[in-house]
């Protein structure tokens, strides 16, 4: 049976704007309503002698999407950065429709990791909104948008058996995706291509996401990822090889409170924690710290950009960022001194690093672990290693 639009979008799309932008709202209003997708907009479906901020916050709530109209009047409203903070503090699925290019650091904020549909004008953007709501099973959280990279089949297809299909996850000095009509770079990477020359064997990189990684490996998409923590959760389900190097967990939060000054304040109901959504921070704040996915306690973005963990701490979304020590450090280095770390001198957790692979395969795991171990041994690899991790001490280390 096929999904129509009304089926897949059953309830109300929370349109947001300025008032100057009434008439282009209307139009957005008109285009998604004709297609049978009810929306909630002021000053139309506001009722008279029902407070306005109650009902405001009551259709932010129950809307299934948050639709912000950014153009230029809406980047200088302060009404509209309230709607959206409300949007962001009931976690609604936020899609932002930008026209000719316009934006503010207070939207950019919030706005930074989500998925956007941008157009030159008016026309423009309501044509793309139209085609964004009326695809088939459309996820109802706009995605944030990955780095260009190799497409991925959804089933595992027919392919070279004699290949080691890596899937590499963005994480330096271990691992970067490759650039433009480039190679993928890192010590993992290095050791994995010598591997392969080695070996007589073909190892064939992919980028991807840290959230897709387990997809891969069980669809025998990938043999195995090219760097991820070793932690008891994954350990109960996969298997790792060459685990050649440790690493530790930090925290963030905003410099100018002190709400989270210990590892016990983590564990407090009121204090909320924002990761990456797949990543070992998200299970450290559920097994370690009590903030269970899907409750108010935990936000788990869908961003391949580690530092909008950061962004939403220093916005005052979230109360502590949890991530490895060495992304803390390029958060605080990025998003500046609104931020600081939580606990400077004691880690959340020391973990070690190595390849990601399925249980059962443990000829290929062996292999790994010896040859990839005796590859580090060469002095020009050595060499590399030391320099590669000399930036990041007391936060990585050589094992």
């Amino acid at each position: 049976m096929e999904t129509n639009a009304a089926d897949a979008w059953p309830e109300r799309v929370f349109v947001c704007h300025s008032s100057l932008d009434a008439s282009v709202a209307a139009r957005l209003v008109a285009a998604l309503e004709s297609a049978r997708i009810a929306c909630w907009i002021a000053p139309r479906d506001v009722e008279s002698g029902v407070p306005y901020p109650r009902q405001l916050v009551k259709a932010i709530i129950e809307c299934r999407v948050f639709l912000l109209l950014v153009t230029n009047n809406s980047a200088s409203s302060d009404h509209v950065v309230r709607e959206l903070e409300q949007a962001v503090k009931h976690r609604r699925p936020i899609l932002p429709v930008v026209v000719g290019g316009a934006m503010s650091a207070d939207l950019d904020y919030y706005l930074g990791a989500v998925h956007q549909i941008h157009g030159s004008d008016a026309d423009e953007v309501i044509s793309l909104v139209e085609a964004y709501f009326a695809a088939p099973n459309r996820n109802p959280r706009p995605p944030s948008p990955l780095p260009a990279q190799p497409a991925l089949p959804d089933k595992p297809q027919s392919r070279d058996t004699q290949a080691l299909h890596v899937g590499v996850i963005p994480w330096p000095p271990f691992s970067m995706h490759a650039p433009p009509g480039g190679s993928p770079q890192g010590l993992f990477i290095d050791l994995l291509t010598r591997f392969g020359e080695v070996n007589n064997r073909d190892v064939q990189f992919t980028s991807i996401s840290n959230e897709q990684s387990t997809r891969l490996v069980d669809e025998g998409l990938i043999d195995v990822v090219a760097c991820l923590y070793r932690t008891p959760r994954r350990d109960r389900s996969y298997d790792f090889a060459a685990c050649l190097y440790a690493g530790t967990m930090g925290a963030v939060v905003r410099a100018s409170e002190e709400r989270v000054t210990s590892f016990g304040d983590l564990m407090r109901e009121e204090i909320r924690i924002v990761a990456c959504q797949g990543e070992i921070g998200a299970e450290l704040a559920s097994d370690q710290f009590g903030a269970r996915p899907g409750s108010a306690r935990l936000v788990e973005m869908d961003t391949v950009n580690v530092r909008h963990i950061g962004i939403l701490v220093a916005a005052g979304a979230a109360d502590v960022a949890i991530t490895d020590s060495l992304t803390c450090q390029l958060m605080l280095e990025e998003v500046g001194p609104v931020l600081r770390q939580a606990f400077p001198l004691f880690p959340l957790y020391v973990g070690h690093i190595g390849l990601l692979m399925s249980n059962g395969r443990t000829g290929l795991r062996d292999q790994l672990t010896a040859d990839l171990r005796q590859l580090r041994e060469g002095d020009d690899f050595r060499q590399l290693e030391r320099e590669a991790l000399a930036p990041f001490r007391g936060m990585l280390q050589a094992l």
